[in-house]
């Protein structure tokens, strides 16, 4: 079994000292870079590095303390996210309490309800993506009514949020992966999701479907499919359709229809060119690198944190606080999985 990463491990991932990374860790005054300094970070999250002093429960009602609610920790990007936020938090010397609610919106909302009662500072929460659109919604305004906290939502972008907010761009994610798919020569794209409803998933449609569109070409859809097996059934139901290239609205969705192109050999990307979304370490390990649309965990999370103790702070002081929506622009990362289309 892997031993768990140690402070050593980080500094000579990021080419330090070790008196460095631990005052980087505990915030500490120090002449480092900003470079030098997201070096460490990146490496603490790449390493899957966890403090020792993270909080573990509600119960002792500990000041200092943030909520993180995300809606499924076996998702490799969440558990990447959570452990970025925890990282984030311990540079100002905050605890984190993290919970998985497990895609279940009753769960979400009685830990979200619980936290009137509890010394938490605030909370960041990832919403589920599995519950219908108006569930959501009205689950949502319950929360922000029976609770005065300050929220801060992470990759939600629905536009009846009144909290501060902090997205990746999904338009973005959907359209341009398209866009470069389109220009390796593919035609028959097919694009696969866990659920149409979740307001992200559906901006990563949208951009889908506006790039499809525009080139005149037909869609393709599979839909309800859901982590890598999932991915396994959304292409065998787009290749029966034709399909020469699929967008997968996550990288695991995408590397479970690249494990079914292997068990009936078809090659990738020679037959079959597939994007994933996230930029997981998976992807980039895997057999086939996967050309991906790259979420900026490190980004989203400082943000988020920076948005909610913004408004800790305001408050605190008796001030007024403005919600901010902010959105982070996706990125294109090539590799393997892709290639121009040649006629079969």
């Amino acid at each position: 079994m892997q031993m768990p990463a140690t402070i050593k491990d980080i500094a000579i991932m990021a080419n330090t000292s070790i008196a460095t990374v631990s005052k980087v860790l505990n915030n500490k005054p120090i002449r480092v870079s900003d470079a030098k300094r997201k070096e460490i970070l990146v490496a603490i999250e790449e390493l899957n590095y966890i403090p020792n002093s993270v909080a573990s429960g509600l119960k002792r009602g500990a000041k200092n303390t943030i909520a993180i609610a995300l809606p499924d920790l076996s998702d490799p990007f969440n558990s990447k996210i959570a452990k970025c936020i925890i990282t984030i938090l311990e540079e100002v010397n905050k605890k984190a309490i993290v919970y998985d609610y497990d895609e279940n919106i009753d769960r979400e909302k009685k830990f979200i309800l619980g936290l009137r009662d509890k010394s938490v500072d605030g909370l960041i929460i990832m919403s589920s993506s599995l519950t219908k659109q108006k569930e959501r919604d009205i689950a949502a305004e319950n929360i922000v009514k029976g609770i005065n906290l300050p929220i801060v939502y992470l990759n939600d972008e629905r536009q009846e949020i009144t909290m501060s907010s902090i997205s990746t761009d999904g338009f973005l994610c959907g359209y341009e992966a398209v866009k470069y798919l389109q220009s390796l020569g593919h035609k028959k794209i097919g694009f696969t999701a866990k659920s149409m409803a979740d307001p992200n998933l559906n901006t990563i449609y949208k951009g889908y479907m506006t790039a499809v569109v525009e080139a005149g070409e037909e869609e393709y859809i599979a839909q309800n499919y859901h982590r890598y097996y999932g991915g396994e059934d959304a292409a065998r139901q787009l290749l029966a359709q034709g399909v020469t290239a699929i967008l997968a609205e996550s990288d695991q969705l995408a590397i479970g229809i690249i494990s079914y192109a292997f068990k009936n050999k078809i090659p990738i990307p020679q037959k079959l060119s597939v994007i994933g979304v996230d930029d997981v370490i998976a992807g980039r390990v895997f057999p086939v690198p996967l050309t991906t649309m790259r979420q900026d965990a490190l980004d989203l999370a400082r943000n988020a944190v920076k948005l909610l103790l913004d408004e800790v702070e305001a408050n605190s002081n008796g001030k007024v606080y403005t919600h901010k929506r902010m959105t982070i622009k996706p990125k294109l990362i090539i590799r393997s999985s892709t290639c121009e289309y040649t006629e079969r």
